[in-house]
């Protein structure tokens, strides 16, 4: 759109000169992060600098050494997946402003994750739901962590390009970013 500049990684030792000047990290990584790396992340975060989007892998309980990640951050985590394949996903907040324009109830081939809320951990507020073709089983799909110094926003879907090309799934990645810049 013209208002945003975009650095790509996948080399975690470059996230801590990132975090250092950027407004929002988008993290969908699985791999190990540097302690330095972790610390800067936090430091942002709690001081309200750096606004999160969170997305699939990056939804898991990935590193057993920062549990604050999960705990303030994600607000939960996944520890396992059904197979790839189709699965529904439905609104459950259609007025807020990152389900804006996103159908009711929408189909997807991707990993439904099994992510669960923490009840210890920061609230958060689910905004869609992947359901099961298979057991009828639901999981929070999109949610917004009620942090209270920053927004942060997670999203379990994403795997490949069948959710990548999908509309409602680029209309939640816009509308999300919309969310953190302009409310």
């Amino acid at each position: 759109d013209g208002e945003n500049s975009v650095v790509y990684t996948e080399n975690a030792e470059d996230l801590a000169e990132i975090v250092s000047y950027a407004d929002v990290l988008y993290l969908t990584n699985n791999k190990p992060i540097p302690a330095q790396t972790r610390a800067a992340i936090m430091q942002r975060v709690n001081e309200g600098k750096l606004a999160m989007m969170i997305s699939h892998p990056g939804t898991w309980y990935n590193w057993a050494d920062w549990p604050a990640y999960n705990k303030e951050l994600v607000g939960g985590g996944s520890r396992s997946h059904e197979p790839l394949g189709e699965f529904e996903v439905e609104v459950v907040k259609p007025d807020h402003r990152i389900m804006k324009g996103v159908p009711q109830k929408f189909k997807i081939v991707d990993e439904l994750y099994r992510w669960e809320p923490d009840s210890s951990a920061t609230p958060i507020e689910v905004l869609a739901i992947g359901r099961s073709l298979t057991t009828g089983k639901e999981y929070p799909a999109v949610w917004i962590v009620k942090h209270p110094k920053t927004k942060i926003v997670g999203n379990t879907l994403g795997h490949d390009e069948r959710a990548h090309g999908l509309p409602a799934y680029k209309t939640i990645l816009k509308n999300s970013i919309d969310w953190i810049k302009y409310e």
